[in-house]
């Protein structure tokens, strides 16, 4: 067999198809523009001429929980770092998603259809705004009398009320009568980039959102049994929490352990909390978002920050104390922060995360929506997922309206490893494979580099998910994983506290690789490829596999003799850049040969065989 496979490895290669090594990825107008105009550059780096605008907010919020209302203050401080003069400042108001008459691609309760985002007055640089607004759809448009130039900053104040949803949950929403997650609930501003100018893409529901970074001071004041959780840390604990829950919440800066801050005992005496305004500070995050409930269990561990043991992360669980699961949380999120820096060499980026038991699983920064899973390894997955978001889309800023599949392909892939260490049972490449191959080629499905706004529901999952991850696995398998892991550092250093475009990821790739890997990514992220590899054996017992549907996926081939011997050959990928068919001799006696295993996809096994009868 030694013989057999020296034979093997002398490849002989017949270029059916070819695609040019140097071969570019198409781009957009607007995009070309960027890199001509030198913000981008074709090295994976942000170009010189690269800039972020920055927001610092001041908000003083008042929530309801039993009515579902809240009203709200702020003070925002916007800087202009573009080179371009602004005539005005686009202000994000997404829950006008329940503002009657308001386009939507999800249904909603209708009892939940209000007035939408309540804008009671807007005060720009201590001059009452008379003219009102332009409000089409969630976006908000903000004349400005004198215009912001380059590099200065401009102070806006607003005042607004909104009545949140009650039955509707859409990310977010009440899940008793006193339990509540508060996304998407202040007057925004909206990204201004070097693509697009003003993000005015209106917030549907379908798609999630595309949020520029900024600095939080949140005052949130809430009736006198509620608990608080939200971006960012507490800063007034000892003036909100009673004298023994700050005990507690204060020992667990100390312990090794999980420290049960809120635990069933404390529910039935009701002595929680003295104070109802909840202080919070977040900096450099692109949103913020709390919950609350006056019935939770709160457990939470300090960890040390992996490369500067100075440092800490506060994790967090606030979960109802039936939920089957939700006290793993903790324990999850500890391991995928460990397992991040472990194989890929990545510090969560953030002083706390809190896990809170809500509904669905829906990321937010320093914070997790998850509903109640029905297994452990649902737990895990969920758990891990979102903890994945923390990396992008919020400390890498994708755009998850027109490249959801950024976030989401890389939320999937990056954690297969540490779901499989933490959970056995859980077994995601081959469970994407079987969704991969009923999807791929179908009627509704549309190349990745589809802008995502234009993606239907029925072929969302696949684009957004499912295909990414798919690509990104079996990319990791071509170029290895200390290349792997050196590209997303790479990506990760540069990009973050930025907003990085698919080229962007791309581009990461080639440098780091020192290789155009153009021809992967055309086929993966921008064809309507098939998935379909088919083995042939002539008369002269050359083997050959031909990728007749042209999707770059690796070989796997079990090879067995007449004389019981069986040999095994795995390539991956690499082996299609440049051709369509691979061919290879081998000596006589060929009894089988077997393509193919449970991670690789292909929509038809009938040419994967081969039997010498």
């Amino acid at each position: 067999m030694a013989q057999v496979l020296k034979i093997i490895l002398a490849i002989i290669i017949i270029s059916i198809h070819s695609i040019g090594f140097s071969q570019d990825l198409k781009k957009s107008n607007p995009i070309q523009k960027a890199y001509v105009n030198n913000s981008r550059s074709e090295d994976g780096l942000p170009g010189e001429e690269y800039f972020v605008n920055f927001s610092k907010y001041d908000i003083d919020a008042e929530f309801d929980p039993y009515n579902c209302v809240l009203d709200g203050h702020l003070k925002v401080t916007y800087f202009n770092n573009s080179k371009d003069t602004l005539n005005s400042i686009l202000f994000k108001l997404h829950q006008n998603l329940y503002k009657k008459g308001s386009e939507r691609k999800v249904a909603i309760h209708p009892n939940d259809v209000t007035n939408g985002v309540e804008i009671q007055n807007i005060i720009i640089e201590n001059k009452i705004q008379i003219e009102k607004p332009k409000i089409f759809g969630t976006n908000m448009n903000v004349g400005l009398d004198t215009p912001l130039n380059p590099k200065d900053s401009i102070e806006i104040k607003i005042s607004w009320k909104l009545y949140t949803p009650k039955y509707t949950k859409i990310r977010m929403g009440r899940y008793d009568t006193s339990t509540h997650f508060v996304a998407y609930w202040y007057p925004q501003i909206a990204v201004y980039d070097d693509i697009n100018g003003w993000d005015k893409n209106s917030y549907h529901g379908k798609l999630e959102l595309f949020n520029e970074f900024a600095d939080y001071k949140v005052n949130i004041t809430v009736p006198d049994e509620f608990v608080v959780w939200a971006t960012g840390s507490l800063s007034n604990a000892k003036e909100v929490l009673s004298e023994d829950i700050y005990a507690k919440y204060t020992s667990a800066f100390n312990a090794d352990t999980i420290i049960s801050i809120i635990d069933t005992n404390d529910l039935r005496t009701g002595d929680i909390i003295q104070n109802r305004c909840w202080n919070f500070k977040a900096n450099n995050v692109n949103d913020f978002s709390f919950a609350l409930s006056n019935h939770y269990l709160w457990d939470m561990q300090c960890i040390p920050n992996p490369i500067d043991s100075t440092k800490i992360i506060l994790l967090h669980s606030a979960y109802d104390k039936d939920s089957k699961f939700f006290n793993k949380n903790i324990s999850i999120s500890k391991k995928m922060i460990e397992g991040f820096h472990t194989q890929y060499g990545l510090v969560y980026p953030y002083e706390s995360l809190v896990c809170f038991n809500g509904e669905g699983a829906m990321e937010f920064p320093m914070m997790i929506n998850e509903g109640n899973e029905p297994d452990f390894k649902g737990t895990v997955f969920t758990t891990s997922h979102e903890f994945t978001h923390s990396f992008f889309p919020f400390y890498v800023g994708t755009n998850q309206t027109e490249y959801a599949w950024m976030d989401e392909g890389l939320a999937t892939m990056l954690p297969i490893e540490l779901q499989k260490q933490i959970a056995p049972d859980w077994n995601g490449p081959t469970d994407f494979q079987k969704v991969f191959t009923k999807s791929i080629n179908a009627e509704w499905e549309v190349p990745c580099m589809v802008n995502s706004k234009y993606v239907n529901k029925k072929g969302y999952f696949f684009h957004t998910y499912i295909r990414p991850a798919l690509a990104l696995y079996f990319l990791k398998d071509m170029i290895g994983e200390d290349k792997f892991k050196e590209s997303i550092q790479y990506f990760i250093n540069n990009w973050n506290g930025k907003h990085p475009i698919p080229y962007d990821l791309f581009n990461s790739f080639n440098a780091i690789c020192d290789e155009n890997l153009n021809w992967y990514f055309q086929k993966w992220f921008f064809d309507k490829t098939n998935a379909d590899l088919g083995v042939q054996i002539n008369q002269e017992n050359e083997i050959t596999i031909s990728n007749i549907g042209g999707l770059p996926l690796p070989i796997d081939l079990s090879i067995e003799f007449q004389t019981g011997m069986i040999e095994h050959i795995y390539l991956d990928a690499m082996i299609w850049n440049n051709n369509s068919v691979y061919s290879f001799p081998s000596k006589g006696g060929i009894k089988s040969v077997s393509l193919g295993n449970e991670t690789i996809p292909d929509t038809d096994l009938s040419n994967n065989y081969y039997n010498n009868k």
